[in-house]
């Protein structure tokens, strides 16, 4: 005979399969009801393990020899249930942070990861072979079954935009501000990003597309917005990187989060976050701003060596070249907390409340990097080889498949760029276990009309002698300078070597009361 209320167990909520990173630990949960006491037996493959008799069942430091298949048998006086099998997979993933939607619970198979992206609850991964898998609460939408060599993805708060290999575009999510009705007839593009309520999409020609919130989105917005070189949206505001170095951002500026300072140059990479945006420079340091101007999401003191940045809920990562994470800002779900010891990173995503990374195997791997790059002739020239590896890393920089004497560092400076530097560069990364030739920058350098300056320090004329200078100079031949008394007849007072940038000179022969110059360089 049966009391009322009793009943066998019934497993309500199974074990779920996951993929854990070698060296991590891992729990296995399951939620059952039925009468008391209950009685567990986890199995692996199948087969019973020792002592394994808790509601949960944890993997400590996962290893070859934890990849299996778990269940748990759940027993009691009434009979008895089975849970479903949970496949649990090694890969070079790991999550932290808040798990409310169990976007930190990386699914099994997620084995060969090359790019990961964070939402507000949610997380995705693209693989190597082009494949995408999302997880977390993302309104249950599932990826579409179109999606194949996908070549980049970027997770809005609660949508998904990617970008396809023959440069289409798609997205899927939530659609209240039509974030994920992907403009028709946009074709080649190279670079995707997606915020809360809109998206955009960076074209091979430098130019962007954007569509959703029209109100952060809006087409008047990036009016005359070209040479664009990469691009990144936060939740309200958007910003995109110029082939110059330079950042321009626009849309919802609540925290300043638009208020690009006005010194920063030399960018190579940009991330954009809830109410702040980062900067990466090819020194390796790191600018942020937004949020009202608070100090929670500045840069530590000393911070340096930096490959890549990720923002989150005014959150910060960064990625250094020796494979390390650096964290700051809010930290309300333990998102700044780096899982440790956490070595190797070689890529990094940051969602609202939590954080995701990819650790490799030491060899080295390019974070990020920046295809075009446009200098004026005459100034400095500044490129970095984004990566990270196993330390020490070897640099080795080459212009149009030559290598540079003595440019074994990890950026490039060139001071006084000539017209003849235009071209392509590229960097070999390498260490102890393997070598890797980086993507290739190309480099224009352009011309500045010439022209003599004006202010008092440049235009004098003193006891007989006319002080002047010549700017815009592009080392594209001998300088010559001429003076005439009557605009017809000219006569040589300088004759010089190649230069760049400016060139002062005196003119003794400056004794008339009108006396006209004009400048000429090359042939």
């Amino acid at each position: 005979m049966a009391l009322v209320g009793d009943s066998a167990p019934c497993i309500s909520l199974p074990p779920r399969g996951r993929t854990a990173l070698p060296g991590v630990s891992l729990e296995l949960t399951c939620t059952v009801s039925g009468t008391p006491p209950l009685l567990y037996q986890w199995q692996r493959d199948g087969v019973d393990v020792p002592d394994a008799t808790n509601s949960n069942f944890l993997i400590n430091s996962a290893s070859a020899a934890d990849a299996a298949g778990y269940r748990v048998m759940v027993t009691n006086r009434h009979g008895s249930a089975t849970s479903e099998v949970a496949t649990v997979t090694l890969g070079p993933i790991i999550a932290w942070g808040n798990n409310g939607g169990e976007q930190t619970w990386i699914p099994a198979g997620v084995t060969n990861p090359v790019q990961v992206s964070v939402g507000a609850d949610f997380s995705a991964a693209r693989s190597a072979d082009g494949s995408v898998v999302d997880w977390g609460d993302l309104l249950s939408v599932s990826v579409p079954a179109n999606i194949t060599r996908c070549t980049a993805i970027a997770a809005g708060a609660y949508h998904i935009v990617a970008l396809l290999e023959d440069g289409s575009v798609t997205a899927w999510g939530e659609n209240f501000f039509g974030q994920i009705n992907v403009p028709a007839g946009l074709a080649k593009a190279v670079a995707v990003a997606a915020g809360e309520s809109h998206s955009l999409a960076l074209t091979a020609d430098g130019n962007v597309v954007v569509w959703g919130n029209t109100n952060y989105a809006g087409p008047d917005q990036i009016v005359g917005l070209s040479n664009v070189v990469a691009i990144a949206v936060g939740s309200y505001h958007s910003l995109a990187l110029r082939e110059d170095g330079t950042v321009v951002a626009w849309g919802q500026n609540f925290s300043g989060e638009t208020n690009v300072p006005a010194d920063l140059s030399d960018v190579v990479s940009i991330s954009a976050g809830y109410e702040h945006s980062m900067a990466l420079k090819s020194d390796g340091t790191v600018v942020a701003w937004g949020t009202g101007g608070s100090s929670l999401i500045q840069p530590p003191p000393g911070l340096s060596n930096v490959v890549a940045i990720a923002a989150g809920f005014n959150t910060c990562l960064a990625l250094k070249s020796d494979g390390t994470l650096v964290t700051w800002g809010n930290n309300s779900y333990g998102q700044t907390n780096v899982p440790f010891p956490l070595n190797n990173v070689v890529g990094i995503a940051s969602g609202w409340f939590h954080n995701l990374a990819i650790v490799g195997d030491g060899k080295p791997v390019v974070t990020s990097f920046v295809p075009r790059r446009s200098v004026t002739a005459g100034a400095t020239l500044q490129l970095a080889a984004l990566a990270t590896g196993a330390e020490p890393l070897r640099y080795q920089w080459q212009y149009k498949g030559t290598d540079i004497p003595g440019a074994t560092n990890a950026s490039l400076t060139l001071a006084n760029v000539p017209l003849s530097a235009a071209g392509d560069y590229r960097c070999i990364i390498s260490n102890g276990s393997a070598s890797l030739a980086g993507p290739i920058t190309t480099v224009t350098v352009v011309r500045e009309p010439l022209r003599f300056e004006t202010t008092p320090d440049a235009l004098s004329f003193t006891n007989g002698i006319a002080h002047l200078r010549l700017t815009g100079l592009a080392g594209a031949g001998a300088v010559t300078i001429f003076a005439s008394t009557n605009l017809t007849d000219w006569e040589t007072v300088l004759s010089h070597a190649p230069a760049t940038g400016t060139l002062d000179f005196d003119d003794t022969g400056a004794t008339n009361t009108a006396r006209f110059y004009r400048a000429v360089e090359g042939p």
